[in-house]
């Protein structure tokens, strides 16, 4: 699917934000690795952060916010396979973890539109806007609005994308239209 223009969510520290309130009493081994995968991945450095995050989920199986972070290294390393599991794994514990969902959406996007699409819709009809999600909920209408575009449907993609746009209007110097 060439051209198609798809915006990722940086960064697995942001479910750290989002996701360690439901964690009960996190351990010292537990924040330590998570601490140094998160410190790991802001390097680049990909490998160590999985790793680290693995570390953290042996101390805290379950924990939706290694499985997102595990999901969110794998997927920079390059690693789509095992970044779809973890990000499956995080949304069968936190089922509305919009950060998962939107990057699950990103990794879908050129293999399987039709799964990225019903992505990005559940966000949009699930997920309140709020000051901590409208980042993505806009990325969402507007990553969707492209995939429409792809798939002949001009209206309803434009539609999105403007929808994006007016939820954070710095995608406007993104929009090829």
């Amino acid at each position: 699917m060439r051209g198609v223009a798809i915006l990722a969510f940086v960064g697995g520290s942001a479910a750290v934000i989002t996701s360690l309130t439901s964690v009960a009493r996190p351990t010292q081994n537990y924040l330590s690795a998570l601490n140094s995968g998160i410190a790991a991945q802001r390097l680049g450095l990909y490998t160590e952060a999985i790793l680290d995050y693995q570390a953290a989920l042996i101390d805290q199986p379950g924990n939706p916010t290694v499985l997102f972070d595990l999901g969110d290294a794998e997927q920079f390393a390059g690693n789509a396979t095992a970044a779809r599991h973890y990000y499956l794994a995080c949304l069968r514990v936190a089922p509305h973890d919009v950060a998962a969902l939107y990057n699950l959406g990103v990794l879908e996007s050129r293999s399987q539109p039709s799964a990225a699409m019903a992505d990005y819709r559940r966000i949009i009809a699930t997920i309140p806007v709020s000051i901590t999600t409208v980042l993505l909920v806009a990325k969402s209408h507007f990553n969707l609005g492209y995939l429409l575009l792809a798939r002949g449907q001009r209206t309803a993609g434009l539609a999105e994308i403007h929808r994006g746009i007016a939820l954070d209007p710095a995608l406007q110097r993104r929009f090829k239209g």
